[in-house]
């Protein structure tokens, strides 16, 4: 299957065999063509198989299943707090919550102080009682030393789509690929923000009595 990051504008043709086990899956697998639709628009053909009930089911309720295709999108699997997940978003979550709870305008992320954040970090440390206790700690250190970045860096703006290059800013798009301290914080729930490079090593492992 290709999905997410495959982004082929000469790609026009896709036959998937057998409905995919989740509309997720459906949805990022058939997105993949028609990228350039004005210029290439793209096909689909599903072939469904008589002997699978899955099958059935959607070719039967084509039209409605695909008018609620998005409607039905089940949710994903993600292990709440776990430490990259909170490397990557916990900011981005405190950015939220001050920008929402302020009274507006609130345009200055430097006025922030810990008193103001207080309230959020009880919230989150009595659902991760609930949810993962063993996950306390590493939430507690996380958002303290964000918290502590914040505080030491003083900056005057939330950020700045113009001027990538602007310094005074919290937060700079994922993409970003300056070395400084600004927080790189994701754009899209449904994109990926960056692209990276593969390198594939082969490493074989000799074996020495063959030598001896």
């Amino acid at each position: 299957m290709i999905e997410v990051g495959i982004d082929v504008d000469r790609l026009g043709l896709m036959v998937i065999t057998g409905q995919p086990k989740t509309n997720s899956q459906y949805i990022q697998v058939t997105g993949r063509v028609g990228r350039d639709w004005v210029n290439k628009p793209g096909l689909v053909i599903v072939a469904y198989s008589p002997n699978r009930a899955r099958d059935r089911s959607v070719f039967e309720t084509f039209r409605a299943n695909h008018e609620r295709m998005y409607a039905n999108v089940e949710p994903a699997s993600v292990t709440p707090f776990s430490l990259p997940a909170l490397e990557r978003s916990l900011h981005a979550t405190m950015v939220a919550y001050i920008r929402q709870t302020k009274p507006l305008p609130f345009d200055n992320p430097s006025r922030v102080d810990a008193e103001d954040l207080a309230g959020f970090k009880e919230v989150l440390l009595s659902r991760v009682a609930v949810v993962d206790p063993d996950a306390a700690y590493d939430l507690e250190k996380q958002f303290n030393r964000r918290l502590h970045q914040w505080r030491a860096r003083q900056p005057t703006r939330w950020e700045d789509r113009q001027d990538p290059s602007n310094i005074e800013v919290l937060q700079v798009p994922a993409s970003h690929r300056g070395q400084d301290w600004r927080w790189r914080t994701a754009q899209s729930m449904r994109n990926v923000d960056a692209e990276c490079l593969v390198d594939t090593v082969i490493v074989r492992k000799l074996d020495s009595e063959r030598f001896d």
